[in-house]
């Protein structure tokens, strides 16, 4: 080290070869939670096989959470005022992950799936408007939200379930893949600096 009082200090870690004790530091396993802070790198595994991703494949997302008693904005304001209400109160997280090239694919044929049925449903809607009972055209239109709801759920394979002090637990990873952070000591008020 020069004698410069403001220069970085020099890490023994090579970031080419101990990726993962980089980016420990940041993550730490709370249960069956990852807690993080956004703009987090995740290390080139995926989160639900624990193989190895190619540092090319990784998916940055921006996650977003609400606290659950919000909800009830919906119910007594209606949706217009729950919507202004989700932009001015919500929580963004950023996150590099890595998914198996075969995760991947799943998802997206489930998805696909899940579009035809919409399709399908929404036009069986006005099809069995003309039948003297209404139960066709009920049974359709239920079936035709439900599927739309479904969709929705599938929005991410990564989910925020609480948030505090600008840390973000995550649920959806693998157990496998949350062993290779718990080993590092949690800290009930934050990472360290």
């Amino acid at each position: 080290m020069s004698g410069n009082p403001f220069e970085a200090p020099l890490s023994d870690l090579n970031p080419e070869t101990d990726r993962d004790a980089i980016h420990l530091g940041e993550v730490w396993v709370d249960g069956k939670q990852l807690v993080v802070r956004s703009n987090t790198v995740l290390p080139p595994f995926c989160i639900k096989t624990n193989e190895p991703i190619p540092e090319s494949e990784l998916i940055k997302k921006t996650l977003t959470w609400l606290p659950p008693a919000y909800a009830l904005v919906l119910l007594l304001g209606g949706p217009l005022l729950l919507l202004i209400v989700y932009l001015l109160v919500r929580k963004q997280c950023v996150l590099t992950y890595g998914i198996a090239s075969s995760i991947r694919r799943k998802r997206r044929n489930r998805i696909l799936l899940n579009c035809v049925i919409s399709l399908l449903l929404f036009l069986a809607i006005p099809l069995t408007a003309p039948l003297k009972s209404p139960v066709p055209m009920v049974t359709a239109l239920l079936a035709f939200i439900g599927s739309i709801v479904s969709l929705l759920l599938m929005g991410s394979q990564l989910r925020i379930t609480k948030h505090r002090k600008g840390e973000f637990w995550i649920s959806g990873c693998s157990a496998d893949f949350l062993a290779r952070f718990e080993a590092q000591p949690n800290s009930s008020d934050g990472f360290e600096p």
